[in-house]
């Protein structure tokens, strides 16, 4: 019986049913290894400086979230069943993962990377158990306006932990309000400090700031 182009192809379809690996090859063709290798191309071009500054914003070096990217992508290939899906770091919750860590220990320091492990290996096992138990439904019980209130949220602590590095300016430690309070006036005073210089590096030169 010849198969119709959109029915997956029975060879895959039988490794499936006695290896649950790669079952996002299921339906795979070919003739799609070509658009893939360019869409992969462009992800990579996309997706991996995101996940270097994702790492950078959790307080690990940007090479982490690249092994990161590396990791879930190959884990997902395995074990997952859509191809169409791109893992890695999340920048919604690494503000969340780092302000736990920050607790315990220092920014950057070897004790931060060996709790930073820790965490996600802990935070991998309560996925695996939610999908053996089939617990997908809790994420039900999260409204709308919940999630975009947390959304928000992650937006404006981003927007504002990274102002310093976009302005030049230093870094101020406390609770978000308190930067949010603090960093308005020190860019109004810092900002018109700033002149162009016709040095031969034709760079900003940045005066008491």
């Amino acid at each position: 019986m010849a198969n119709t182009p959109g029915s997956p192809d029975p060879r895959f379809a039988r490794a499936n049913n006695a290896w649950p690996l790669f079952r996002s090859l299921d339906s795979y063709r070919p003739r799609f290894l070509t658009r893939d290798l360019v869409a992969g191309l462009t992800l990579a071009a996309i997706a991996i400086p995101e996940q270097m500054a994702t790492a950078r914003l959790g307080g690990f070096s940007p090479e982490i979230g690249f092994f990161a990217f590396l990791a879930g992508s190959l884990a997902f290939a395995f074990f997952g069943n859509n191809r169409f899906l791109s893992c890695g770091a999340d920048s919604t919750i690494t503000p969340i993962f780092a302000g736990g860590l920050i607790l315990l220990a220092a920014s950057g320091s070897a004790d931060y990377a060996v709790l930073a492990a820790a965490l996600a290996l802990m935070v991998g096992v309560v996925l695996v158990a939610g999908g053996i138990f089939r617990l997908g439904w809790i994420a039900d019980l999260l409204s709308i306006p919940v999630t975009i209130g947390f959304l928000a949220g992650i937006s404006a602590h981003i927007l504002i932990s990274q102002l310093p590095g976009v302005l030049g300016l230093p870094s101020s430690d406390g609770p978000m309000l308190q930067r949010v309070a603090i960093r308005p006036p020190e860019s109004l005073i810092c900002s018109p400090r700033r002149r162009w210089t016709p040095t031969v590096s034709r760079a900003w030169r940045s005066e008491g700031c």
